[in-house]
């Protein structure tokens, strides 16, 4: 969202596409896409990436001067209006474009499975920060960022406005680790969460052991080092960190899901079906301020989380079974998109469940000043927010604004 409320939404797609301006068409398999709506739901442009074979947009957010910037992936080439990065299979990108689309500058992270989905602007520090994962990874093909060791590293890259390298955080996984979200920290720096596995190194501190794959949480401050980091989960059972959001008081929120048993405040809490969903918030020191747990016989995850300017936590995800956050079980018949409001303590304020299939997810969520949230997510059968039934075919994009 940008700071005068428009909405900003990236993905892929294949084939051909309408946003509102006309057909768009990949060129060669995926093609990312970027859309701009106003606050009320009108199309201001909307323009895709097309390149040698698949590009993803994974990430968006804005500047507060209203600029853009969007991170995914790319195989062998991209190109944002007349620039074109060139690369190998499984490249990541970040690019930054001004409030009107057009291209300011761009570069490519090289290396083995890199993932860029996490992305965050902090302008007033002039910082934006990239988080993914590799096995090494190069800026622009040349200096090396993170070593090739292992079975890839999480990191954090941070930019300053202009494009230009900072420094690079790495969480160094023992078998494997990678950096899914990031948001930026009111004192400089960042929070970030994602999972690792086989024990994990941030910075220079000890080893933290892990089990099979489980969620961190960690603190990098304004010059790239670690405050803090923190694991969570059970081996050989599965634990990921998806979305983060920071409070203006430094304490972080982060949302995801587990199997198995997860400890987020001390006291393991077993997972009731295949995978349940987890809210938790951590200070400035890493240390729990309160956590909860969601759950059926079958899944949820929690996708994306964003926060109000009271604290209050809205958190979005996805469901196959029948739970309960607090306000009355919500069905799901075959899958629903889930949108949670949590108050700035946990509790319970509202919950909802829209059916929409399989494919049915809520995927990214962002809230206003003036009492709104915007829900970006995707949807295999017909869907309705409150407005009327969207109709589904395969797995269609969905965005809603939602009164709170």
């Amino acid at each position: 969202m940008t700071p005068n409320g428009d909405l900003l939404v990236v993905g892929a797609f294949q084939g051909t596409i309408d946003l509102g301006t006309g057909p768009l068409t990949s060129v060669s398999g995926r093609d990312a896409f970027l859309a701009k709506l106003d606050k009320n739901g009108k199309l201001v442009f909307a323009m895709s990436f097309s390149g040698t074979s698949d590009q993803v947009a994974m990430g968006v957010a804005a500047g507060a001067d209203g600029s853009i910037f969007v991170t995914g992936q790319f195989d062998y080439s991209i190109k944002f209006g007349e620039s074109t990065l060139a690369g190998s299979p499984n490249d990541g990108f970040i690019t930054k474009l001004d409030p009107n689309g057009a291209h300011v500058w761009s570069h490519s992270l090289e290396g083995i499975e890199v993932t860029t989905s996490g992305l965050a602007v902090d302008q007033e520090n002039d910082a934006v920060y990239v988080a993914g994962g590799a096995r090494g990874l190069k800026l622009d093909g040349g200096a090396v960022l993170v070593p090739d060791s292992g079975e890839g590293d999480g990191f954090v890259v941070r930019f300053n406005g202009q494009g230009t390298l900072g420094w690079t955080a790495v969480i160094d996984g023992a078998a494997q680790s990678s950096a899914v979200a990031v948001a930026a920290h009111p004192k400089g720096g960042c929070v970030v969460t994602g999972y690792v596995a086989g024990g994990v190194k941030f910075g220079g501190a000890p080893t933290v052991p892990s089990g099979a794959v489980d969620a961190f949480v960690a603190r990098i401050d304004a010059t790239g080092s670690f405050a803090f980091g923190r694991v969570f989960g059970s081996d050989p059972a599965w634990q990921m960190g998806r979305a983060v959001a920071v409070k203006a008081t430094g304490a972080a929120v982060v949302t995801g899901f587990f199997d198995g048993t997860i400890a987020l405040a001390g006291t393991p809490t077993a997972c009731k079906g295949e995978t349940d969903l987890f809210v938790a918030e951590f200070d400035e020191l890493g240390k729990t301020s309160w956590a909860r747990t969601f759950g059926s016989a079958s899944t949820e995850w929690g996708d994306g989380v964003a926060l109000d300017s009271a604290g209050n936590a809205y958190v979005v995800g996805h469901s196959e079974g029948t739970l309960d956050f607090g306000g009355g079980e919500l069905p799901s018949s075959t899958g629903a998109a889930l949108v949670v409001k949590l108050s700035a303590t946990g509790t319970h304020l509202f919950s909802k469940a829209f059916q929409g299939g399989p494919g049915a997810w809520g995927r990214a969520v962002a809230a206003d000043p003036v009492g709104s949230i915007a829900v970006a997510g995707s949807a295999e059968t017909a869907i309705d927010f409150g407005g009327g039934a969207l109709p589904g075919t395969t797995v269609d994009a969905v965005l809603a604004r939602l009164a709170q």
